[in-house]
């Protein structure tokens, strides 16, 4: 992490920001952190029994006078029947993926979060609280998605939330640009642990089941923000990262119908002290241009607390973003 400019100045009393905050009260709430941081088996079938065998006893008419004796021919024991009867395949009506089968996932999602939270640094504290509102109209790029491998029991997945704001003020007759870059990038991997069939196919043709997946992972948190005035610029940065371990919960409802969950922890005090995250979908089954889709409509929430020692004293970064999810999964 690099050292921040020591010629910000931090006010010695407590700031209280309004609901409404604009870019630079959050500015200055990383800024008071950023200065101190450098498988049903088939029914068995019996197998018919062979036919009694015996030895027949020879007969024969006996020779008229006059009449030339016929030989009569000495019947052959019967053979047993040794052929092997097999029994009829089971075909499922429902064709599972091989586990060797691998399919990519890709969703793009959009999350309404808000942000509210803290930065403070020896005494000196910051409050924040930027609503989805105020996000949306400083907006001025943002992506959110992610992209899943699995083979029906392993798999990975990347997760970004990118969002950069933007905003021109006039302070004290000065124009300013304050600019704020957040971007939350996860990485992990997951293992079925545990998978219940429910009877039933989705409309994907998979069997319908609950199952739960353990994970762990990363995720690297970095804030960066500026403030551009004709007298000079200034900014800030914070970033750090954070492992996290959890499990994820779905079940198939109905053919089409779909309920997921995930939760997990994370920071243990070598990224941040502490952080948690937690997300809860409803999804909708679809095919789109032939390939199986989900419409998804859930709500996520991410908290993150991070400190540090410094020789300014202990800083602290503590920030919630939570809010409404809507988006697609489409699987290749």
């Amino acid at each position: 992490m690099s050292r921040p400019d020591r010629n910000i100045s931090l006010s010695r009393r407590r700031h209280n920001i309004p609901a409404r905050a604009t870019l630079a009260s959050l500015l200055l709430a990383m800024t008071t952190v950023a200065a101190a941081q450098t498988a049903q088996t088939p029914h068995p079938v019996p197998t018919p029994q062979a036919a009694p065998t015996g030895r027949m006893e020879q007969t024969g008419e006996i020779a008229q006078p006059g009449q030339p004796v016929q030989a009569t021919q000495p019947v052959q024991p019967a053979r047993p029947n040794t052929a092997t009867v097999t029994p009829p395949e089971s075909t499922p009506s429902t064709p599972a993926s091989s586990p060797s089968d691998w399919h990519v996932t890709v969703s793009p999602y959009l999350w309404a979060a808000s942000l509210r939270g803290h930065a403070d640094i020896a005494g000196r504290r910051a409050d924040f609280h930027m609503p989805f509102s105020t996000i949306f109209e400083d907006l001025d790029f943002s992506f959110m998605g992610n992209i899943e491998a699995s083979n029906g029991r392993y798999g990975f997945y990347i997760d970004n939330v990118y969002t950069s704001l933007g905003q021109r003020q006039h302070v004290d007759g000065l124009s300013t640009h304050t600019r704020l870059r957040a971007n939350w990038l996860t990485g992990g991997a997951f293992v079925r642990a545990y998978e219940q069939q429910l009877g039933g196919s989705t409309l994907a043709g998979t069997p319908r089941i609950f199952a739960i997946e353990p994970t762990m992972g990363l995720r690297w948190t970095s804030l960066r923000g500026s403030i551009d005035t004709p007298l000079g610029d200034v900014s800030s940065r914070v970033n750090w990262t954070d492992p996290f371990i959890g499990v994820r919960v779905e079940t198939d409802l109905t053919d089409r119908w779909n309920l997921s969950a995930e939760a997990d922890i994370g920071g243990f005090g070598m990224g941040s002290e502490f952080s948690a995250n937690g997300q809860v979908y409803l999804g909708y089954r679809l095919k789109l241009f032939g390939h199986d889709t989900m419409l998804r409509l859930g709500y996520r929430a991410l908290y993150q607390d991070y400190r540090e020692h410094t020789d300014y004293g202990r800083a602290k970064w503590s920030n919630t973003m939570q809010g409404p999810v809507a988006g697609i999964s489409i699987r290749f």
